[in-house]
């Protein structure tokens, strides 16, 4: 628990954003963009690897509050602290590493998607407008 804090806080002063769980929770995205991610890591380190380059490529994080009651290690608790070392070391690479080196050529998808998002804040991905339809309109 300690540790998910420390992660936690660690993401928060180097993508400058504000998040109150980084390991906890569901990771919902376009199929696109989890492709661009470039993704390496296979053990725990993916979660910070999927925030940290989310968060490099511009786009925000909307976390949805659960209820949540950590699990001991007789219960089956998994992450020890050399995870949260090895997840703090992912974000330090991330963000230091450039763009570039991250996710090679620029994508004009990506950038479109976030001029959406800055100029409509309230902008919901994946909603009916998104998909050609108006609301209230019965599809058969």
């Amino acid at each position: 628990m300690v540790g998910n804090r420390l992660v936690t806080t660690a993401t928060n002063i180097l993508f400058n954003c504000y998040i109150q769980d980084m390991e906890t929770g569901f990771k919902v995205m376009r199929t696109s963009l989890m492709r661009r991610l470039g993704l390496r890591g296979n053990r725990f380190d993916v979660e910070p690897e999927i925030t940290g380059r989310i968060l490099r490529l511009g786009y925000r994080i909307y976390e949805i509050p659960i209820e949540y009651a950590a699990r001991t290690r007789a219960q089956g608790k998994k992450l020890t602290w050399v995870d949260e070392v090895k997840a703090i070391f992912v974000l330090l690479r991330i963000r230091m590493t450039t763009a570039q080196e991250l996710f090679g050529t620029r994508d004009p998808y990506h950038d479109k998607r976030l001029s959406e998002l800055s100029v409509n804040p309230g902008f919901q991905m994946g909603g009916a407008e998104e998909a050609g339809e108006s609301r209230g309109t019965a599809h058969s």
